[in-house]
């Protein structure tokens, strides 16, 4: 893998990487080529997407050797997950910046002190947990009479299509859930998965 000279960097994605243009030379080629397809991300996405990233930049340029490198390994894992595997964290970490700051640090704490294991439980739980909440909202004042339609057409929904609904029940409040399921009950197996590749295309590019 060949070094990428900062001259080579076009004028935006120089701008974003500024904070490390000092230090660019002697970063290894592997850390210069992710943190390009960082910049490059960042042109195309929305302004909220884009201070995240500026931000995680800054903090990146005053990280240590070996804080940089086992970021960059949790990068990498981080990058062969499945797209909706990718949106949960994001929308994880969403919640977990919107706690008060020493709620924050007690997370921290106690995620630091556990063990490989028990940090990989840890996580399969919070998805696990994740997953029933969204069920748990589609589900939420459903008469009996419609639980078996319901879970039917759940069930057959692929988890990529389950992972966008669930992301768009968050938003609704009882009576438009109410609403949703009707609307969605109603449609053919064909129309249902219209809808919902329309839902993905928004929450993939939300502008």
């Amino acid at each position: 893998m060949s070094a990428i000279a900062w001259a080579s960097l076009n004028p935006q994605e120089q701008q974003l990487l500024t904070p490390l243009h000092a230090q660019w030379a002697q970063l290894a080629p592997g850390q210069q080529q992710r943190l390009r397809r960082i910049a490059r991300r960042w042109q195309e996405a929305p302004p909220p997407r884009r201070a995240a990233i500026e931000q995680r930049l800054s903090r990146w340029a005053t990280m240590t050797t070996e804080q940089r490198d086992a970021l960059g390994t949790r990068y990498e894992k981080f990058s062969q997950l499945a797209p909706e595997q990718q949106q949960d964290l994001r929308d994880a970490y969403q919640r977990f910046s919107a706690l008060p700051p020493e709620q924050r640090q007690v997370l921290r704490e106690r995620f630091e002190k556990m063990t490989p294991g028990e940090r990989a439980a840890f996580a399969a739980g919070a998805e696990t947990a994740q997953r029933n909440q969204g069920w748990q909202r589609f589900m939420a004042d459903l008469p009996p009479a419609e639980r078996a339609a319901t879970r039917a057409m759940w069930v057959a929904l692929g988890p990529p299509e389950r992972h966008a609904l669930r992301r768009h029940l968050r938003a609704l409040s009882a009576a438009q859930r109410t609403e949703l399921r009707t609307h969605l009950l109603a449609m053919t197996p064909q129309e249902r998965n219209a809808f919902i590749a329309q839902l993905q295309r928004t929450q993939a590019d939300p502008r």
